[in-house]
Formats: structure tokens, C-alpha cells, sequence
């Protein structure tokens, strides 16, 4: 036959134990708040809504978190949180007690921070990242517009200005030697908007050009001197 209408809620239950609903939902010990877990006719699970959109979905005024344990594993290792805070999906560890550690972060523009929590491009990493493949940024003419030759003029006054340094990076815990520049002394034909970073192709497309730039004049050169030794045989 057919399913008859829900019963009347229940009583309250014992301090410490959650109140029975209207049917399809448990009320807080105290019965307050109500529908503190509220499942469908779908078997959706909501928490903190009577209306769950997917097989468990979380809701709250301020701030949803999540906490998976492994109590196996370390103390300072066991516990991982899943949180939202303004709009952003953090990822990060808990110790016990309870000092939090952010991994990764996924901010509202879709900005994904591993080390930070202020991602700045679709991709930021304060540490190192080890690639077991190719990183190939696009460098199609569809990609690009303005499109205009570099100047001898402007390779030449770039490269002069250029002040190669060895350093040692700040998050880096191996403390390898690098060589390079610092973003907010090089000429900014070569530096990024923010002063931070220095593109690797912008300093190779100057020295193409100071490098082609001399292979000419050396060809030059040497079809004189190849004329002044003809003259003299």
C-alpha cells in the first residue's frame, strides 16, 4: 500500500543524545538547533540544511569545516581539514593541539596556492616543484598581439644592465645554489609588472638578438679581411 504520512516527532531524548525529528531528520540533544542532520527522499544528507543538493552537503552561516583522522598516523599528521573561509577552499593539517597548517588553497577566482595562502596566478608555489615532464608555455602567434620586432638598441641596453648573481632561496629547505637576477634590479624590459620575477624567455629572446646582432658584424669583419688578403696576393 501506500506510505503513510510521517509520525509526530518524538520525544526528547536523554541529555546527550540526539532528539528524533520529523522523520527524516535528528534534532540537537538539547533540540536546539533542529535538522541538525536531515536526509531526503533521494538520500541526500544534509547538515545544517533541509535541503542537500548532493550525497552529503555541509551548510553554515559562517564557515563549513571537515576533519578526517587517521589515528594511526603521527600527531602531527594525523588529522587533514577540509575548510571554506570567505569563499575559498582550504586544504591543511591539524596537530593536536590544534595549530592549523594550510597545504593548498583554492581561492574565488580559481587561483590555486601551495605554500601560500594568497594565490596571485592560476597557479602559485612558494617552494620548489619537481616536473617529471615538460612545462611548455604557449608561445603560439594566436596567443599573442602587438606582436613587433626587438630593437638591437633595446637588447644591447637590457643585456649592459644586467647583473648576474648567485643566491640561495628563502623557502627552500635543501638550500641549493642558484644563479640568476633579482626581479627589482633588472631593466624592466625584462621584469615582470610586480617587480617579483624575471620570465626566462624574455632574457633568452635578448641575448638572440645581441648575439645575432654580433654574428653579423663578424661576418662583415671577416669578408673585409678576406678582401685586404686578396689584395695582397
Amino acid at each position: 500500500g501506500d506510505t503513510g504520512a510521517p509520525g509526530p516527532q518524538g520525544a526528547q531524548g536523554e541529555k546527550g543524545d540526539p532528539g528524533v525529528g520529523d522523520g527524516n531528520s535528528l534534532n540537537a540533544a538539547d533540540g536546539n538547533p533542529t535538522d541538525v542532520v536531515f536526509v531526503d527522499n533521494n538520500g541526500n544528507v544534509g547538515i545544517g540544511t533541509t535541503n542537500p543538493q548532493r550525497h552529503l552537503h555541509i551548510a553554515n552561516p559562517n564557515f563549513v569545516s571537515l576533519i578526517l583522522e587517521d589515528e594511526g598516523a603521527a600527531p602531527d599528521q594525523k588529522k587533514k581539514l577540509i575548510s571554506t573561509d570567505d569563499g575559498d577552499l582550504k586544504l591543511g593539517k591539524f596537530t593536536d593541539n590544534f595549530t592549523l597548517t594550510e597545504q593548498l588553497v583554492i581561492d574565488n577566482d580559481g587561483n590555486v596556492g601551495i605554500g601560500t595562502s594568497f594565490p596571485a596566478e592560476k597557479l602559485h608555489v612558494v617552494g620548489n616543484i619537481l616536473a617529471t615532464g615538460t612545462i611548455t608555455p604557449g608561445s603560439s602567434r594566436e596567443y599573442k598581439e602587438e606582436i613587433e620586432e626587438l630593437t638591437t638598441q633595446e637588447s644591447v641596453h637590457a643585456l649592459d644592465l644586467l647583473e648576474p648573481v648567485t643566491f640561495y632561496y628563502k623557502a627552500d629547505k635543501k638550500k641549493d645554489l642558484h644563479m640568476g637576477f633579482i626581479a627589482e634590479d633588472v631593466p624592466d624590459l625584462l621584469a615582470t609588472p610586480d617587480r617579483k620575477g624575471v620570465t626566462t624567455m624574455d632574457v633568452v629572446a635578448v641575448l638572440t638578438k645581441v648575439v645575432q646582432e654580433q654574428q653579423k658584424t663578424i661576418a662583415e669583419m671577416q669578408k673585409k679581411i678576406q678582401a685586404l688578403e686578396d689584395q695582397h696576393k
